[in-house]
């Protein structure tokens, strides 16, 4: 938000604020005390990190103990983060959202949501990560894992909520049938 300053006089409050904080921090809180509606307002930031578990082709360097041996002979890394937004990224508005595509190596499975305050997580036993929701899932079209199904997860940044959405894709037939079940009742 750009405040111009009017020719004779300027409010107290604003240039009490623009000689007490930098230029770009001041602009931000005079634009919360401005406008209190969370509707006029277009720059927020994260206060968490949050990411989903994941697992792909083990590589060079990762630990030996979040190995994991498909039946296929395939080695997989476990127990990784996918970061959907940082925190203290902004979220450039109220319906800001990311997604992210996840292929699906079994029929049913479940997705973890994690949250924490470090900034680059990357280990779900990383000090400070927190499981606070997980979705279970079962495909009820016959399985074909050449047909690569996936799920499309979108985190959607509301103005006082976070909503979530699973969309399955390369699904012949049937349904992806979804359960949510949040750790925390803060998170609901």
């Amino acid at each position: 938000m750009e405040l111009r300053e009017q020719k004779g006089s300027q409010p107290p409050l604003i240039r009490r604020m623009g000689h007490s904080f930098l230029q770009g921090v001041s602009s931000v809180i005079t634009a919360v005390l401005v406008f209190p509606d969370p509707l006029e307002m277009h720059l927020r930031r994260s206060r968490k990190t949050y990411g989903v578990r994941v697992a792909r082709l083990f590589q060079a360097g990762d630990p030996p103990e979040k190995t994991l041996t498909m039946a296929d002979g395939r080695l997989l890394c476990k127990d990784l983060i996918t970061v959907f937004v940082k925190e203290g990224d902004h979220i450039w508005s109220v319906h800001h959202s990311v997604k992210h595509t996840f292929s699906l190596i079994q029929p049913r499975s479940r997705i973890e949501l994690y949250a924490t305050n470090d900034r680059t997580p990357k280990y779900t036993s990383d000090v400070g990560m927190e499981r606070i929701g997980t979705w279970s899932y079962t495909c009820t079209a016959p399985w074909e894992a050449e047909k690569k199904p996936a799920v499309q997860i979108k985190m959607c940044f509301k103005t006082d909520t976070i909503e979530l959405e699973i969309t399955p894709t390369n699904f012949d037939g049937g349904s992806l049938l979804a359960s949510v079940k949040f750790e925390n009742e803060k998170y609901d």
